[in-house]
Protein backbone atom coordinates (compact mmCIF):
# COMPACT_ATOMS: atom_id res chain seq x y z
CA UNK A 1 0.00 0.00 0.00
CA UNK A 2 1.37 3.41 -0.99
CA UNK A 3 2.20 5.91 1.76
CA UNK A 4 0.15 9.08 1.89
CA UNK A 5 3.14 11.45 2.08
CA UNK A 6 6.43 11.46 0.18
CA UNK A 7 9.24 13.49 1.72
CA UNK A 8 11.73 14.64 -0.95
CA UNK A 9 15.26 15.49 0.20
CA UNK A 10 17.56 16.89 -2.50
CA UNK A 11 21.21 16.52 -1.50
CA UNK A 12 24.80 16.94 -2.65
CA UNK A 13 27.93 16.02 -0.67
CA UNK A 14 26.49 16.59 2.80
CA UNK A 15 26.29 13.08 4.21
CA UNK A 16 26.69 14.02 7.88
CA UNK A 17 24.15 16.84 7.86
CA UNK A 18 21.83 14.79 5.66
CA UNK A 19 21.65 11.96 8.17
CA UNK A 20 20.63 14.41 10.90
CA UNK A 21 17.92 15.72 8.58
CA UNK A 22 16.66 12.20 7.89
CA UNK A 23 16.58 11.44 11.62
CA UNK A 24 14.40 14.49 12.23
CA UNK A 25 11.98 13.29 9.55
CA UNK A 26 11.88 9.78 11.02
CA UNK A 27 10.94 11.26 14.42
CA UNK A 28 7.63 12.57 13.03
CA UNK A 29 4.55 11.75 15.08
CA UNK A 30 2.69 11.22 11.78
CA UNK A 31 3.95 7.93 10.37
CA UNK A 32 2.36 7.33 6.94
CA UNK A 33 5.25 8.54 4.79
CA UNK A 34 8.22 7.53 2.66
CA UNK A 35 11.49 9.44 2.27
CA UNK A 36 13.15 9.84 -1.13
CA UNK A 37 16.74 11.06 -0.97
CA UNK A 38 17.43 12.49 -4.42
CA UNK A 39 21.22 12.67 -4.73
CA UNK A 40 22.55 15.21 -7.24
CA UNK A 41 25.70 13.20 -8.00
CA UNK A 42 27.43 13.27 -4.58
CA UNK A 43 31.04 12.11 -4.46
CA UNK A 44 31.12 11.51 -0.67
CA UNK A 45 29.57 8.53 1.17
CA UNK A 46 25.99 9.77 0.82
CA UNK A 47 24.79 6.66 -1.04
CA UNK A 48 26.19 4.24 1.55
CA UNK A 49 24.84 6.25 4.50
CA UNK A 50 21.33 6.51 3.05
CA UNK A 51 21.23 2.86 2.01
CA UNK A 52 22.04 1.79 5.58
CA UNK A 53 18.97 3.68 6.80
CA UNK A 54 16.57 1.20 5.22
CA UNK A 55 12.81 1.70 4.74
CA UNK A 56 10.98 4.04 4.69
CA UNK A 57 14.11 5.84 3.39
CA UNK A 58 14.97 5.23 -0.28
CA UNK A 59 17.94 6.41 -2.32
CA UNK A 60 17.73 7.84 -5.84
CA UNK A 61 21.13 8.47 -7.44
CA UNK A 62 21.29 11.11 -10.18
CA UNK A 63 23.91 12.73 -12.38
CA UNK A 64 25.20 16.02 -11.01
CA UNK A 65 23.61 19.19 -12.39
CA UNK A 66 23.93 21.62 -9.50
CA UNK A 67 20.41 23.02 -9.75
CA UNK A 68 17.82 22.26 -7.03
CA UNK A 69 14.91 21.80 -9.42
CA UNK A 70 16.55 18.75 -11.02
CA UNK A 71 16.58 16.40 -7.99
CA UNK A 72 13.31 17.75 -6.60
CA UNK A 73 11.50 17.04 -9.86
CA UNK A 74 12.86 13.51 -9.94
CA UNK A 75 11.49 13.09 -6.44
CA UNK A 76 8.07 14.37 -7.48
CA UNK A 77 8.03 11.93 -10.40
CA UNK A 78 9.04 8.95 -8.25
CA UNK A 79 6.76 9.83 -5.33
CA UNK A 80 4.10 7.32 -4.37
CA UNK A 81 2.35 9.63 -1.93
CA UNK A 82 -0.56 11.89 -2.85
CA UNK A 83 1.12 14.59 -0.75
CA UNK A 84 4.71 15.81 -1.20
CA UNK A 85 6.94 17.62 1.29
CA UNK A 86 10.38 19.06 0.61
CA UNK A 87 13.23 19.43 3.08
CA UNK A 88 16.76 20.68 2.40
CA UNK A 89 19.59 18.35 3.35
CA UNK A 90 20.77 20.56 6.23
CA UNK A 91 17.41 21.49 7.76
CA UNK A 92 15.45 19.82 10.55
CA UNK A 93 11.79 19.22 11.33
CA UNK A 94 10.02 19.39 14.65
CA UNK A 95 8.21 16.09 15.42
CA UNK A 96 4.72 17.54 14.88
CA UNK A 97 5.45 19.12 11.48
CA UNK A 98 3.73 16.62 9.18
CA UNK A 99 0.97 15.83 11.66
CA UNK A 100 -0.13 19.45 11.96
CA UNK A 101 -0.19 19.86 8.19
CA UNK A 102 -2.07 16.65 7.42
CA UNK A 103 -4.63 17.55 10.07
CA UNK A 104 -5.22 20.91 8.39
CA UNK A 105 -5.55 19.35 4.93
CA UNK A 106 -8.00 16.76 6.26
CA UNK A 107 -10.08 19.47 7.89
CA UNK A 108 -10.49 21.34 4.58
CA UNK A 109 -10.37 19.18 1.46
CA UNK A 110 -10.27 22.29 -0.78
CA UNK A 111 -6.73 23.08 0.39
CA UNK A 112 -3.84 21.82 -1.72
CA UNK A 113 -0.79 23.49 -0.09
CA UNK A 114 -0.07 23.94 3.60
CA UNK A 115 3.05 25.65 4.96
CA UNK A 116 4.53 26.39 8.39
CA UNK A 117 6.65 29.09 9.98
CA UNK A 118 10.39 28.46 10.35
CA UNK A 119 13.23 29.13 12.73
CA UNK A 120 16.66 30.25 11.48
CA UNK A 121 19.63 28.72 13.30
CA UNK A 122 22.77 30.76 12.52
CA UNK A 123 26.03 28.84 12.03
CA UNK A 124 27.68 31.29 14.44
CA UNK A 125 25.60 29.93 17.29
CA UNK A 126 23.91 33.27 17.90
CA UNK A 127 20.26 33.42 18.93
CA UNK A 128 17.80 31.80 16.52
CA UNK A 129 15.19 33.93 14.78
CA UNK A 130 11.62 32.93 14.02
CA UNK A 131 10.36 33.81 10.54
CA UNK A 132 6.59 33.94 10.33
CA UNK A 133 4.62 33.62 7.12
CA UNK A 134 1.23 35.25 7.65
CA UNK A 135 -2.04 33.54 6.92
CA UNK A 136 -3.64 34.66 3.64
CA UNK A 137 -6.84 36.67 3.79
CA UNK A 138 -8.39 33.91 1.66
CA UNK A 139 -7.18 30.47 0.66
CA UNK A 140 -6.81 31.55 -2.99
CA UNK A 141 -4.44 34.46 -2.22
CA UNK A 142 -1.02 32.86 -2.57
CA UNK A 143 -0.07 35.56 -5.07
CA UNK A 144 -0.78 38.23 -2.46
CA UNK A 145 1.80 36.68 -0.11
CA UNK A 146 4.37 36.37 -2.89
CA UNK A 147 4.05 39.98 -4.02
CA UNK A 148 4.31 41.12 -0.40
CA UNK A 149 7.61 39.19 -0.25
CA UNK A 150 6.17 36.84 2.39
CA UNK A 151 6.53 33.65 0.39
CA UNK A 152 5.92 30.31 2.11
CA UNK A 153 9.32 28.63 2.51
CA UNK A 154 9.60 25.64 0.16
CA UNK A 155 11.11 23.52 2.92
CA UNK A 156 7.89 23.91 4.91
CA UNK A 157 5.38 22.94 2.20
CA UNK A 158 3.08 19.96 2.20
CA UNK A 159 1.48 20.06 -1.24
CA UNK A 160 -0.72 17.79 -3.30
CA UNK A 161 1.39 15.96 -5.91
CA UNK A 162 -1.30 16.41 -8.54
CA UNK A 163 -0.93 20.19 -8.30
CA UNK A 164 2.86 20.02 -8.74
CA UNK A 165 2.52 17.78 -11.79
CA UNK A 166 -0.16 20.04 -13.27
CA UNK A 167 2.11 23.10 -13.31
CA UNK A 168 5.23 21.20 -14.40
CA UNK A 169 7.26 21.20 -11.18
CA UNK A 170 10.40 23.27 -10.66
CA UNK A 171 12.32 25.12 -13.36
CA UNK A 172 15.46 22.98 -13.69
CA UNK A 173 17.52 25.76 -15.33
CA UNK A 174 17.60 27.97 -12.23
CA UNK A 175 20.33 27.78 -9.58
CA UNK A 176 18.26 30.01 -7.27
CA UNK A 177 14.78 31.53 -7.59
CA UNK A 178 13.18 28.20 -8.50
CA UNK A 179 10.83 28.48 -5.50
CA UNK A 180 9.62 31.96 -6.56
CA UNK A 181 9.06 30.72 -10.11
CA UNK A 182 7.02 27.72 -8.93
CA UNK A 183 4.94 29.80 -6.52
CA UNK A 184 3.99 32.20 -9.32
CA UNK A 185 2.86 29.28 -11.46
CA UNK A 186 1.02 27.64 -8.56
CA UNK A 187 -0.77 30.85 -7.55
CA UNK A 188 -3.80 30.66 -9.91
CA UNK A 189 -4.85 27.20 -8.69
CA UNK A 190 -3.33 26.92 -5.21
CA UNK A 191 -5.57 26.96 -2.14
CA UNK A 192 -3.32 27.54 0.83
CA UNK A 193 -3.23 27.71 4.60
CA UNK A 194 -0.49 28.08 7.18
CA UNK A 195 0.34 26.40 10.47
CA UNK A 196 1.45 29.32 12.69
CA UNK A 197 4.26 27.39 14.38
CA UNK A 198 8.02 27.33 13.54
CA UNK A 199 8.12 23.60 12.76
CA UNK A 200 11.08 23.79 10.35
CA UNK A 201 14.58 24.57 11.63
CA UNK A 202 16.75 26.14 8.93
CA UNK A 203 20.45 25.72 9.66
CA UNK A 204 22.39 28.54 7.98
CA UNK A 205 25.48 26.82 6.59
CA UNK A 206 28.52 28.62 5.12
CA UNK A 207 29.03 27.53 1.51
CA UNK A 208 25.36 26.79 0.80
CA UNK A 209 24.03 27.60 -2.67
CA UNK A 210 22.29 30.76 -1.43
CA UNK A 211 25.46 31.79 0.42
CA UNK A 212 27.66 31.29 -2.66
CA UNK A 213 25.27 32.77 -5.20
CA UNK A 214 25.58 36.43 -4.12
CA UNK A 215 24.21 38.70 -6.86
CA UNK A 216 22.93 35.66 -8.76
CA UNK A 217 20.18 35.23 -6.14
CA UNK A 218 18.81 38.67 -7.01
CA UNK A 219 19.45 38.30 -10.75
CA UNK A 220 17.49 35.05 -10.95
CA UNK A 221 14.61 36.47 -8.93
CA UNK A 222 14.50 39.48 -11.27
CA UNK A 223 14.54 37.13 -14.28
CA UNK A 224 11.68 35.06 -12.88
CA UNK A 225 9.52 38.05 -12.00
CA UNK A 226 10.12 39.86 -15.31
CA UNK A 227 9.30 36.66 -17.20
CA UNK A 228 6.07 36.39 -15.25
CA UNK A 229 5.19 40.05 -15.89
CA UNK A 230 5.66 39.50 -19.62
CA UNK A 231 2.73 37.07 -19.69
CA UNK A 232 0.35 40.10 -19.79
CA UNK A 233 -2.34 38.14 -17.93
CA UNK A 234 -2.21 40.29 -14.82
CA UNK A 235 -4.47 42.87 -13.29
CA UNK A 236 -3.18 46.41 -12.98
CA UNK A 237 -2.87 46.21 -9.15
CA UNK A 238 -0.86 42.98 -9.43
CA UNK A 239 1.44 44.48 -12.07
CA UNK A 240 2.00 47.52 -9.85
CA UNK A 241 2.88 45.35 -6.85
CA UNK A 242 5.16 43.20 -8.99
CA UNK A 243 7.06 46.29 -10.12
CA UNK A 244 7.53 47.34 -6.50
CA UNK A 245 8.92 43.90 -5.77
CA UNK A 246 11.23 44.20 -8.78
CA UNK A 247 12.48 47.54 -7.48
CA UNK A 248 13.22 45.89 -4.14
CA UNK A 249 15.16 43.12 -5.90
CA UNK A 250 17.13 45.59 -8.02
CA UNK A 251 18.01 47.51 -4.85
CA UNK A 252 19.32 44.32 -3.28
CA UNK A 253 21.26 43.50 -6.44
CA UNK A 254 22.82 46.97 -6.43
CA UNK A 255 24.00 46.52 -2.84
CA UNK A 256 25.37 43.04 -3.54
CA UNK A 257 27.30 44.17 -6.62
CA UNK A 258 28.61 47.21 -4.75
CA UNK A 259 29.99 44.92 -2.03
CA UNK A 260 31.78 42.91 -4.71
CA UNK A 261 33.36 46.03 -6.19
CA UNK A 262 31.29 46.07 -9.37
CA UNK A 263 30.48 49.80 -9.35
CA UNK A 264 29.10 49.93 -12.90
CA UNK A 265 26.89 46.89 -12.40
CA UNK A 266 25.64 48.31 -9.11
CA UNK A 267 24.68 51.57 -10.79
CA UNK A 268 22.83 49.75 -13.60
CA UNK A 269 20.89 47.72 -11.03
CA UNK A 270 19.94 50.89 -9.15
CA UNK A 271 18.70 52.45 -12.39
CA UNK A 272 16.53 49.35 -12.80
CA UNK A 273 15.06 49.96 -9.34
CA UNK A 274 14.13 53.53 -10.34
CA UNK A 275 12.66 52.35 -13.62
CA UNK A 276 10.27 50.00 -11.85
CA UNK A 277 9.37 52.27 -8.91
CA UNK A 278 10.46 55.89 -9.49
CA UNK A 279 8.52 57.09 -6.47
CA UNK A 280 10.28 54.70 -4.06
CA UNK A 281 12.84 56.45 -1.85
CA UNK A 282 14.95 53.30 -1.45
CA UNK A 283 15.47 53.15 -5.23
CA UNK A 284 16.97 56.64 -5.29
CA UNK A 285 19.09 55.89 -2.22
CA UNK A 286 20.53 52.84 -3.98
CA UNK A 287 21.19 54.95 -7.07
CA UNK A 288 23.02 57.68 -5.15
CA UNK A 289 25.17 55.16 -3.27
CA UNK A 290 26.01 53.31 -6.47
CA UNK A 291 26.82 56.54 -8.31
CA UNK A 292 29.07 57.66 -5.46
CA UNK A 293 30.92 54.33 -5.58
CA UNK A 294 31.25 54.49 -9.37
CA UNK A 295 32.66 58.04 -9.27
CA UNK A 296 35.22 57.04 -6.67
CA UNK A 297 36.31 53.94 -8.58
CA UNK A 298 39.80 54.16 -10.15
Amino acid sequence: MAPRVTVVIATYNRAALLMETIESVLRQSYRDFEVLVCDDGSTDDTAACVTRSGPPVHYLGLEHRGRPGWPRNRGIEAARGELVAFVDDDDLWEPEKLGRQVELLDRDSALNLVYTDRQLLPASGSSPAIVRTPAPARADQLLDLVLRRQMPFVGSWLVRRELLLRVGGFDETLVTGEDLDLLLRLAPSARIAGVPEPLVLVRRQPGSVSDRAGPLTFENAVLVLERWLATNRLSWPDRRRARKMLAHLHTGLAASLREQGDAAGSWRAAVGAIRHAPGRRASWTAWSRSLYTALRAP
